[in-house]
């Protein structure tokens, strides 16, 4: 069996396996936890020699300054990155496979505004330059990247309906390394 570095496998597997399968902000999203979570962890560390053990003290220490839904995202990164090496022959078991999840960080619970709230929000956004999409975004409670995904192709005036099929994001092109 051939030994390769973690961190090595999985920018292979990032650029080889998972590049051109998924959406470029996915894309970048897993490469943002491979280079500033994983491979930090795990530098110098064989593919193979990776334990079971190992891989549950990541999470255990992870879970103390994370939340729960990104433990959840690393673990399946983590595990196709695994199950990659093994389809390739550099290494023979996923250390992921048995692993327990503890619980992470809370999230918090999303509040609403008062109805106080909300109207003075309202109100101030008569005056501000971005007013009117403040005011749709608090009466419909669309969120930023979907408000700037819309398009007047989204907007049924005779009904009244307003479709999100779309939102915008940051991303990295990949060609030019710009936003």
């Amino acid at each position: 069996m051939e030994k390769v570095k973690f961190e090595n496998w999985a920018n292979i597997w990032l650029e080889y396996a998972l590049k051109d399968r998924v959406k470029d902000n996915t894309y970048y999203s897993y490469v943002n936890i491979v280079k500033n979570h994983l491979a930090p962890y795990f530098k110098g560390k064989n593919l193979d020699e990776i334990s079971f053990l190992e891989v549950q003290r990541y999470f255990n220490n992870k879970s103390k300054s994370v939340y729960h839904d990104f433990l959840i995202k690393n673990k399946c990164l983590l595990s196709q990155i695994f199950d990659c090496g093994i389809l390739d022959g550099k290494c023979t078991q996923n250390p992921c496979d048995k692993i327990k999840m503890p619980k992470g960080k809370q999230t918090k619970k999303k509040s609403v505004y008062s109805e106080e709230e909300a109207e003075l929000i309202f109100q101030y956004a008569y005056t501000h330059r971005f007013g009117p999409e403040i005011q749709l975004m608090l009466e419909t409670g669309i969120c930023r990247y979907e408000l700037l995904g819309l398009t007047w192709d989204d907007v049924d005036l005779r009904n009244q309906i307003l479709y999100i099929r779309r939102g915008v994001a940051d991303i990295i092109d990949s060609s030019t390394g710009k936003f």
